[in-house]
């Protein structure tokens, strides 16, 4: 029931902050904003930082179609947004081993704003070593 509620929540989230009609242009960086109040977020350059020492899971949240159009970040480990929760979910069988509480997961979409809701769902999930990349990967392609 939990998990149906905070599915419910990122769903009002996004169509709150994502929708055309309620925001203008200059204000679409509300969500990751907003989310960072509440996650950790960092920066291309300490991602950048992190993936040298080898210190951290690199988790892609962009859907399927997109890694055709744009592929991701060396290394990482792509995990759609949608399917985020029963991967991460230990006590059911598609979990990925990937997901572990103990180690430090990044996670990153194309510009920020889903994997900061995979950042909350992932806090609500327990997980406390977890940020994503503010900007996403838009924002990496420019280093």
């Amino acid at each position: 029931m939990e998990k149906a509620i905070s599915k419910v929540k990122v769903m009002f989230f996004l169509k709150k902050y994502l929708s055309t009609e309620r925001m203008a242009s200059k204000d679409r960086a509300k969500p990751t904003q907003s989310a960072n109040n509440i996650i950790k977020g960092i920066t291309a350059g300490e991602l950048t930082t992190r993936l040298h020492k080898g210190d951290v899971i690199l988790i892609d949240t962009r859907e399927g179609y997109e890694l055709t159009r744009e592929p991701g970040i060396a290394g990482s480990h792509h995990v759609s947004l949608s399917l985020i929760d029963s991967y991460a979910d230990p006590s059911l069988p598609y979990h990925l081993s990937i997901f572990d509480k103990n180690q430090q997961l990044i996670v990153y979409c194309s510009s920020g704003v889903r994997s900061a809701l995979a950042v909350q769902i992932l806090k609500e999930m327990g997980y406390e070593k977890i940020a994503y990349l503010i900007g996403g990967l838009k924002t990496w392609r420019k280093l």
